[in-house]
């Protein structure tokens, strides 16, 4: 009996021991939609992420408590509006990962949005990109820990077919509220108690085809562009004096044919 103990002993740790070779175990990806004919649609996804660690002596690797992390979206549509959330959980977050100030859980998106073929509005958090994304884009990777989505209003107008316009402003996205030390947090964005607008960023981004306005026979695309982008920081350097709204602006011209 001892020795067939020791053997399952061992045959179980040996099974634990390969478990630990995957860094990440994804335990469910679950998508799901609901639809009606009078009251919309609602869908959505869920997906957990699961990671255990194995200590290695030789390659300085610690055995840090096993990391979960997942999210739930939901996004419900009807006729011209759209409203989205999403729940996030950061559970023993590994140090060093880069994703320590994201340990807890919350909801870290919502919004809401009315949209037709001359307008698009947006109030809550939203991302997006300008021309490639050079002075400004915003994006979502929760494998990465980056998400740097605005939460304000943003307004998209085309006045004539061709013609793209984008204005927006609002506070990009810093993790979890710092002063929240439960579980459950808020989402963060720059705060000063002395100015309100600081961490304010706001923009303009402009996109002329001028083969879907001028030259529509032409075998061709011509494409015109143009953004600025000016974010606001309070002044708090001791020695320096440093302005606190500093902007960016850039232009760009595509032409392609055939």
């Amino acid at each position: 009996m001892g020795m067939k103990k020791n053997c399952m002993k061992k045959c179980l740790k040996l099974a634990q021991n390969k478990m630990r070779t995957f860094a990440f175990l994804l335990l469910s990806v679950i998508s799901f939609q609901v639809a009606s004919q009078d009251y919309g649609n609602l869908s959505g996804n869920v997906q957990r992420n699961y990671q255990t660690f194995k200590e290695d002596s030789v390659i300085g690797a610690e055995n840090y408590p096993r990391h979960s992390s997942g999210y739930l979206n939901l996004i419900y549509n009807y006729k011209n509006l759209v409203v989205g959330t999403r729940l996030e959980i950061y559970h023993d977050v590994p140090p060093g990962s880069g994703l320590m100030q994201y340990e807890g859980m919350g909801i870290a998106n919502r919004f809401i949005q009315f949209k037709n073929h001359r307008i698009d509005m947006t109030a809550g958090n939203f991302y997006d990109e300008f021309g490639n994304g050079l002075i400004f884009k915003t994006y979502f990777d929760p494998n990465l820990g980056v998400d740097n989505s605005i939460n304000g209003f943003r307004l998209k107008f085309v006045p004539l077919e061709g013609m793209y316009l984008t204005a927006l402003t609002g506070k990009q996205r810093n993790a979890w509220n710092i002063d929240n030390k439960n579980f459950y947090k808020k989402p963060g964005y720059m705060h000063d108690d002395d100015n309100s607008l600081h961490g304010l960023v706001s923009a303009f981004n402009a996109d002329i085809i001028l083969t879907e306005i001028l030259f529509k026979t032409w075998n061709s695309n011509i494409n015109i562009g143009a953004s600025f982008v000016t974010k606001n920081e309070t002044d708090n350097d001791p020695i320096y004096v440093v302005p606190e709204n500093v902007g960016a602006f850039n232009g760009r011209l595509n032409i392609a044919k055939g």
